[in-house]
């Protein structure tokens, strides 16, 4: 049977590893453990692939070149906008490299020991590299979640997320007010704030009595409206584009829907017409 025959590999990372031939469940022990170690030593991350089981040989893993290059950068970034940008790279380093499970752990506890020195800040814990590699299963989760652990150990203050249900309604809030007319996504806010969606969206109505969602499409026709009253040459796309719509005409779907008439009949309502 082929797996990938089941699957689309192209949407789903799919890594197969075949056990060794055993009679009976006397050396299911001894499978498991081979297994794990074909996982981590031989798999490369963030792809699919096939292997079998064989004879396991150690191999001594040292630090990828490139996290060596890049660490100095990363340690001596002066914000949190540098530091992004130092780990994008290593990322697509390991990325080009294709590395392994393994790789990939020796260069995170070499990047987080780093890291730890040089931090602002004298803090419990830090970052650790077994717990972060098995929260992710791709490289733009990997590169989030190690964006994430990384800004939040060398800038707290900038990074710190809200502590409580009604302060993280209020950031959202406030975000969406600064921030309405960008192309937004639930992932947009997860990626910020670190929560996930459902419990975003229900802090957020509990406070506020509405959804996020609907909330920033209240604020965008509200902005729409003053900019057609203060504005009336400007084009229905220009406006359109001007308060976070792509197309004007999911622009104008979505105004008729909020306002019960199109934004081209409140334009002229607007101008006395």
């Amino acid at each position: 049977m082929d797996i990938y025959n089941y699957y689309d590999v192209s949407k789903n990372i799919i890594t197969s590893i075949l056990s060794r031939s055993y009679a009976n469940g006397a050396n299911m022990h001894n499978a498991l453990n081979e297994l794990r170690l074909e996982a981590v030593s031989s798999c490369v991350f963030g792809f699919s692939s096939c292997h079998r089981v064989g004879d396991y040989k150690a191999k001594e893993i040292t630090v990828s070149e490139s996290v060596c290059r890049f660490s100095g950068s990363l340690s001596g970034a002066s914000d949190a906008p540098s530091a992004k940008a130092v780990l994008h790279s290593i990322v697509q380093s390991w990325r080009h490299s294709r590395v392994t499970q393994l790789q990939l752990s020796a260069d995170l506890h070499y990047l987080f020991g780093l890291l730890s020195q040089t931090a602002s800040r004298d803090i419990g814990s830090f970052p650790d590299a077994g717990a972060l590699l098995a929260s992710v299963q791709n490289y733009p989760e990997l590169e989030e979640a190690l964006t994430r652990d990384v800004t939040m150990l060398l800038f707290p203050e900038s990074s710190r997320l809200p502590q409580s249900p009604a302060e993280l309604a209020a950031a959202v809030k406030e975000w969406l007010d600064m921030n309405y007319a960008e192309n937004i996504s639930f992932r947009t806010l997860t990626e910020i704030y670190g929560y996930n969606e459902k419990y975003i969206s229900s802090v957020f109505k509990t406070s506020y009595g509405i959804t996020p969602v609907s909330y920033l499409g209240n604020l965008r026709i509200e902005n729409a409206k003053l900019l057609m009253a203060h504005n009336p040459e400007l084009t229905l796309r220009r406006v359109a584009a001007a308060v976070g719509f792509r197309d004007s005409y999911y622009f104008s779907k979505v105004f008729k829907a909020h306002e019960g008439i199109s934004p081209s009949a409140y334009q002229q309502r607007m101008q006395g017409l």
